[in-house]
């Protein structure tokens, strides 16, 4: 009996495990974009309004929507920094391409999946990136906050 091309091992592969990972991937990217542009909105924006509520005049309210805008763009500074959404959203996308480039030239029998070993490659090369990626990953979390240059 011959195999379809559905129920081959690599397309199960595909479906059971690379497909899930490329929408993984998709939807990381989608999220660092997302909270990465707010953030970005927050940190442009408020500083805006700080000369508005100054040249509104010099009552108490005014002084502290200044000060409160001020803190918030800082604090939306630090966030971005420090949730690196911005790096997040460039390298899960990355991710999410050379994944579905993947699936794409293993569907269409572009070398090497043009082999016989076309499934055992197809694996072999997904997983080595996925295991890429999250060895990155755990190397850049892992990395102790950069010190201050006064010591």
């Amino acid at each position: 009996m011959t195999e379809h091309a559905e129920d081959s091992p690599g397309e199960r592969y595909l479906k059971d495990r690379l497909e899930p990972q490329i929408a993984w991937f998709e939807a990381k990217s989608a999220a660092s974009k997302r909270r990465f542009q707010s953030l970005n909105t927050v940190q442009v924006t408020l500083p805006l309004l700080v000369p508005l509520f100054n040249l509104a005049g010099k009552d108490q309210p005014y002084l502290i929507a200044a000060a409160i805008c001020g803190a918030a763009a800082s604090a939306a500074a630090a966030f971005s920094i420090q949730g690196r959404y911005q790096e997040n959203w460039g390298r899960y996308r990355a991710t999410a391409s050379l994944l579905t480039s993947l699936a794409m030239r293993y569907r269409h029998r572009v070398p090497p999946f043009d082999a016989p070993d076309r499934d055992s490659q197809l694996v072999g090369e997904a997983e080595a990136l996925m295991q890429k990626e999250a060895t990155d990953w755990l190397q850049d979390v892992s990395k102790p906050t950069k010190k201050s240059d006064r010591s």
